[in-house]
């Protein structure tokens, strides 16, 4: 690369400048709104001496989970430990075996594809369309009559084509699971993501929407799959707990389990913070539209904008090539402004364990001679679209508390940036 520089490359911090921020912004979510109402919350569960939600007079976990089915409009909802342990749980509930096959989008994050490892199901990658989300041309494409069910993400809050994923399950027979991580609150048309599909997962940890350090949560439309999933959390229904799945009122035996509860303290905790989310939601949808509306001033276009997007957590913003990215992502951090690769800039098989299969439910599980089937094999190439969009893309995350000034220095960075990267490639 020819390095060519002007006047105006001077004045980036990048070069010896002064930053336009000269602290970067708290772009936490829920995090951000923290104060002496989740403190007092916890302080009552120490209090109390009752941090395990089975042994609570009165479970802060037990309502906040009532809110969330509250909130989504849902009949069942279970807290847990972790967004990975929910999407643990949800494929568990629905009774998921090994050797078959889930559709996952190139773009998810790595819990994703542990979980469906973990469960001893196949991986099976979908590549994804201009929003960044499963493509369900493709999706339609990969499935095979060992095909399960698939997995839509709504990636970075924005919405995946959940309609016509939605018809896509429903005309194969398949199960399909929401991963609503990023986007808890978000809507689209009217709906609520997270709401509609057989089993919804949530993640609440620290730069979720709103969060509990850790924490998940898993919401289910069908009783039956949620005494499973009840189970499944904890021990498979064999726990020492005074209360929980041993006494609920199905007659199914139980079966394999793990511990995957949620602590009183975190119950206490998302109990506060469920009930500023609309707020929260509200005021990152303003900033994140004020930042857009300030870049196409000064003529740069996000890289995916539309109503699926309207409560999304970052701008994503694209280059040219890889090297272009990595340039701009040095210059704007120098600047103060937020910027970051998405999942590390890797796609969802871009792991040593997935790529060359060296777990041991690969080995095992998935080529033992009940299960018929052979261990899978992948490879860079594959799902081309997911792969251009991590390498020469990056985001600029938004919290509910950036004031005008931030917005401002955030989208004159980044017109400085991306200016001073077009020369350099």
């Amino acid at each position: 690369m020819a390095w060519q520089y002007d006047a105006q490359d001077l004045q980036l911090a990048f070069n010896g400048g002064t930053p336009v921020l000269a602290d970067v912004p708290d772009f936490g979510r829920g995090a951000a709104y923290i104060d002496d109402a989740e403190i007092q919350a916890v302080t009552r569960v120490l209090r109390e001496r009752s941090l395990a939600r089975y042994l609570a007079p009165e479970s802060a976990v037990e309502r906040f989970e009532g809110k969330l089915a509250k909130l989504l409009d849902c009949p069942h909802a279970l807290a847990c430990s972790s967004g990975t342990a929910g999407m643990r749980i949800a494929l568990a509930a629905l009774g998921v075996r090994p050797g078959e096959e889930i559709l996952v989008p190139a773009i998810a994050a790595p819990a994703v594809v542990d979980a469906v490892i973990a469960q001893g199901a196949v991986p099976v990658f979908v590549d994804v369309d201009e929003s960044f989300t499963m493509d369900p041309v493709d999706a339609e494409s990969k499935i095979t009559l060992g095909t399960r069910g698939l997995i839509a993400v709504h990636a970075f809050g924005i919405a995946a084509d959940i309609d016509r994923l939605l018809e896509l399950v429903q005309r194969c027979s398949l199960v399909i699971v929401e991963d609503a991580g990023q986007a808890l609150g978000a809507s689209y048309e009217g709906k609520m993501l997270g709401s509609r599909a057989y089993a919804s997962v949530y993640s609440f940890g620290p730069d979720t929407n709103i969060t509990s350090g850790e924490g998940g949560a898993v919401t289910l439309l069908d009783t039956r799959n949620y005494e499973r999933a009840v189970r499944f959390h904890d021990h498979g229904g064999l726990g020492s707990t005074r209360r929980g799945p041993r006494l609920m009122t199905g007659t199914r035996p139980a079966f394999l389990g793990e511990n995957l509860r949620m602590s009183e303290l975190q119950g206490a905790v998302l109990d506060v913070q469920i009930d500023k989310l609309p707020v929260i939601l509200q005021k990152m949808a303003w900033v994140r539209a004020d930042v857009i509306a300030e870049l196409r001033e000064l003529g740069i276009e996000p890289a995916y904008d539309s109503a699926r997007a309207e409560f999304a957590q970052s701008v994503l913003l694209k280059t040219k090539t890889r090297a272009a990215r990595d340039l701009a992502l040095r210059a704007l951090q120098a600047e103060g402004v937020p910027a970051e690769l998405m999942f590390e800039g890797r796609v969802a098989y871009d792991a040593e364990h997935v790529l060359h299969g060296k777990t041991i439910n690969y080995t095992s599980a998935l080529g033992c001679a009940t299960c018929g089937t052979d261990v899978p094999r992948y490879s860079r190439g594959m799902c081309p679209n997911a792969e251009n969009a991590l390498a020469t893309s990056f985001s600029i995350p938004v919290g509910p508390r950036y004031s005008a000034n931030d917005v401002s220095a955030i989208a004159k960075g980044i017109q400085r940036v991306l200016r001073y990267v077009d020369r350099q490639s």
